[in-house]
């Protein structure tokens, strides 16, 4: 195969490593005129206008501005089919899958199998999804892997301890149709989110699957040097898709226009209290990474409205990870100027679990978000939530019923539900309550069961 490279970069320089010897580098374009005339590797640099005085397999665009690349090779009379993202270039090869097996208590191997694909194996959002419709599915008899890119071993452990397999697949997002044929031989395979629908729209012109769609809608901007090719793909009747809330919904039709039915399939965590502890001290709290997106500044804001008869008799809890950005370090300023705020940083699954006991109740500020796993978790432990009507859990609240709902930024109304729920601590109780009938009626583990068990029969 012969190849030019667009981009002499952070990405050329951090895969070029990982080029097939076989590969022949014919050269490297780039727009930056300060490298023309010198090379990179032994590689001659050029601009991108002498590309027509070569005879190529492909161009690989190694930048994250591919789109625009993509448009500009477009212009100087590039042909569409000879040019090719890094990513899909690399999942063209053969790439290692390490495999760890799940103890299995049944060998019965009449069983139906089932291949969840996920990102990253973490203890966050969809990885956890993934984890718990594994176990549900596995509950339900059939035998389960879970593949993904890259996965935690603490994660691996307890998927391998449950009799789940996992695959863990450095490429897998970008595999290619050749390199995927060992997923013709599970029974059912559900893509569990939108940066793997790549997979889904490859396997799907073999067989049937499953697409379960998560994401908000700024994830979706990771799609757009794909999104014209899978817009087309995504009409076929083979492509079966779900979303755990309305606004999910919203957001996959709103961005490839798709006219497909698109069925709800709420989430579901695992039942781990279900009682709701009121102390003199009334105590709130965000759980999540100190981002933007999570809206800790909107948080801040709130506290800093109240008075300071209430702060004093309250407590303000900032739990998650601490990035060295500015956005972190403006929170952490402004929280050690406020008496009672604690910034406890990222803690294990474990540690929060704990922690919602401590907690009256749970903010959830993010500007955006389709779910909301936190929330979730508050209302099983029958925490009170005030959630930003910017996130699917809103779908679900009644106002001063089983929870607040706020206008997503609106600190000042933030502020005064926080303060009407420290003037009001007993009602908290029957919110507090009402919240926890919420999780069981909706979000249990037999609610999730029977709504997995749906999905996978239809």
């Amino acid at each position: 195969m012969k190849i030019i490279i667009f981009g002499r970069g952070k990405i050329y320089n951090e895969r070029r490593g990982d080029i097939p010897k076989d590969v022949e580098i014919l050269g490297i374009i780039d727009n930056n005129d300060k490298f023309y005339g010198q090379k990179a590797d032994g590689i001659e640099i050029f601009p991108p206008g002498e590309v027509k005085n070569y005879h190529y397999d492909c161009i690989v665009l190694m930048s994250d501005f591919a789109v625009e690349m993509k448009e500009q090779l477009l212009h100087l009379g590039c042909r569409s089919e000879k040019i090719i993202h890094y990513k899909d270039f690399f999942g063209l090869f053969p790439c290692e899958i390490k495999k760890y097996a799940g103890i299995e208590n049944n060998k019965n191997l009449n069983r139906k199998t089932l291949l969840i694909v996920s990102v990253a194996l973490l203890f966050n959002g969809v990885p956890i999804v993934s984890l718990l419709t594994a176990k549900v599915a596995k509950e339900s008899g059939y035998s389960v892997t879970i593949a993904a890119d890259a996965g935690d071993s603490r994660y691996i452990d307890e998927a391998v301890g449950n009799g789940i397999r996992v695959l863990i697949c450095e490429n897998l997002k970008h595999m290619s149709a050749e390199n995927l044929e060992w997923t013709n031989s599970y029974d059912i395979v559900l893509i569990n989110s939108l940066p793997m629908l790549h997979l889904a729209v490859k396997i799907s012109r073999k067989r049937e699957v499953l697409v379960w769609v998560h994401e908000s809608s700024a994830e979706y901007r990771h799609m757009e040097f794909w999104r014209e090719e899978l817009q087309k793909e995504l009409q076929k009747k083979e492509i079966k898709m779900y979303a755990p809330s309305e606004r999910a919904k919203r957001h996959f039709i709103q961005y490839f226009h798709v006219e497909k039915q698109i069925s709800i399939v709420p989430l579901g965590i695992e039942d781990k209290n279900n009682s709701v502890s009121l102390k003199k001290q009334i105590c709130y709290g965000v759980i999540g990474a100190l981002t933007y997106h999570k809206g800790q500044d909107i948080f801040m804001s709130a506290v800093e409205a109240l008075s300071d008869d209430i702060v004093e008799k309250s407590f303000f809890l900032l739990i998650g990870k601490k990035d060295m950005n500015d956005f972190s370090e403006k929170i952490v300023r402004r929280a050690s100027m406020i008496n009672n705020c604690i910034l406890l940083g990222e803690r294990t699954q474990q540690e929060i679990q704990n922690l919602y006991e401590r907690l009256d109740i749970v903010v959830v500020a993010s500007r955006e978000e389709t779910v909301s796993m936190v929330a979730i978790e508050a209302m099983m432990m029958g925490k009170v939530c005030i959630v930003s009507n910017e996130t699917g859990i809103a779908e679900y609240i009644v106002h001063e019923k089983n929870g607040f709902v706020f206008q997503n930024e609106n600190e000042n109304e933030l502020a005064s539900i926080m303060r009407w729920c420290y003037q009001n601590q007993q009602q908290l109780k029957i919110i507090g309550t009402n919240a926890r009938k919420t999780y069981e009626e909706n979000f249990s583990m037999h609610r999730f069961s029977m709504n997995i068990q749906n999905m996978l029969h239809k």
